[in-house]
């Protein structure tokens, strides 16, 4: 891609007006959004320095396309809307709740070998991390209701309950369940 076609793209006012339009529509809901041609204004060298769209422009011009700006054959609605879409703010994804609803085993003797212990919840992630007794522990994810991790009984000295639950980034499960030691048999 060469920049005179860059140049030549970015001056194009039949370009500049579809881009307009395009933000115009894909905006039409956001009361954030600024005025179409302020913005087509702003972003009109990123818009024209999009890969392919300069390459596009001039063999329109070379092969003599009139207005080739215009022509939706030389630069497609779709590449301008996925242009869009990489200059436009993306809203975080809405943050799924997590919960805890089981805890398998609820119990174990201080005296047990080492032994997986198995959560169940909902919006559960590849962050999700078991908090047991307060700590982070190593933690399997399964999927988005399943995680586990490897439980060591020798750290406990003597029998007590404990809570357990789950953290995903800077939220953690509104609620805790409890995990019980007793002592040996």
């Amino acid at each position: 891609m060469g920049y005179s076609e860059i140049a030549l793209l970015q001056q194009d006012p039949y370009f500049a007006r579809r881009v307009t339009a395009a933000y115009a529509v894909e905006t039409l809901d956001d009361d954030s959004a600024i005025d179409p041609g302020s913005w087509q204004a702003i972003h009109s060298w990123d818009m024209a320095a999009q890969p392919g769209f300069g390459e596009a422009y001039s063999y329109a011009l070379e092969t003599g396309v009139e207005n080739p700006g215009d022509d939706a054959a030389v630069i497609t609605d779709a590449q301008i809307l996925a242009a869009l879409g990489t200059l436009l703010p993306q809203a975080p994804p809405p943050e799924v709740e997590v919960t805890v609803t089981a805890l398998e085993p609820a119990t174990a003797s201080i005296s047990d070998a080492d032994f997986e212990g198995h959560i169940r919840g909902t919006g559960f992630t590849e962050e999700t991390v078991i908090v047991w007794n307060g700590a982070d522990e190593p933690t399997r994810f399964v999927d988005s209701t399943n995680v586990w991790t490897t439980v060591v009984p020798s750290v406990v000295t003597a029998p007590t309950t404990v809570s357990v639950t789950v953290r995903n980034g800077d939220q953690t499960a509104p609620t805790d369940l409890d995990f019980t030691w007793t002592d040996a048999p």
